[in-house]
């Protein structure tokens, strides 16, 4: 940890998680009671490769993934470019928190691949944490504008992913707050 209270990681492609004796032998609950759960959660602009970090993890790791783009998606919300309306992302990242809640409640470690755009998004998720006893990491896919710009081009042919309309990539762009040195969020920048 660097004076100013951030990390930075060169690359995320070889990340190596940290992982509880139970996730290492592939458990879905602590073998001991003494093993705490630990909530990642992962934040950047659209295209900065959030799921694609957060799905190494939970697979490397053995550990739950919460997105609030499944839970769109399973919901029927949002699909084929369709708008989205202010109630339903408020019912659907109401639905992330509980279900991030609840898995650490039961025991699982969590990576959170949601829009945590703000500060105060970021700041609910770190208090579900503290609520359960779980340790709370922070970290943060450091990809330039230009660079997820040029990926959600890229996708448009592709279509290696779900497609964001051209107003919701602006709207993130708006809302989007870098996490600040006090929230300690380690910085991660892609090749």
């Amino acid at each position: 940890m660097s004076a100013t209270g951030v990390t930075r990681v060169a690359s995320y492609l070889s990340y190596e998680p940290t992982m509880t004796r139970a996730s290492r032998v592939g458990c879905s609950m602590f073998a001991n009671s003494a093993e705490v759960p630990e909530l990642q959660v992962i934040v950047g602009l659209p295209f900065a490769g959030k799921t694609t970090l957060a799905k190494q993890v939970a697979r490397q790791a053995r550990w739950q993934r919460v997105d609030v783009d499944d839970i769109n998606t399973s919901s029927g919300i949002g699909l084929n470019g369709a708008n989205i309306t202010p109630e339903a992302w408020s019912a659907s990242f109401e639905a992330s928190y509980q279900e991030t809640e609840r898995l650490l409640r039961t025991g699982w470690s969590v990576v959170y691949d949601g829009h945590a755009l703000r500060r105060a998004d970021r700041d609910r998720l770190r208090a579900i944490a503290s609520a359960v006893d779980a340790r709370f990491r922070l970290r943060y896919v450091a990809t330039p504008e230009r660079v997820a710009r040029f990926r959600m081009t890229q996708n448009r042919i592709a279509s290696d992913r779900n497609d964001i309309r051209d107003d919701f990539f602006e709207l993130a762009l708006r809302l989007f707050e870098p996490p600040s040195s006090d929230e300690e969020a380690e910085v991660i920048e892609p090749r």
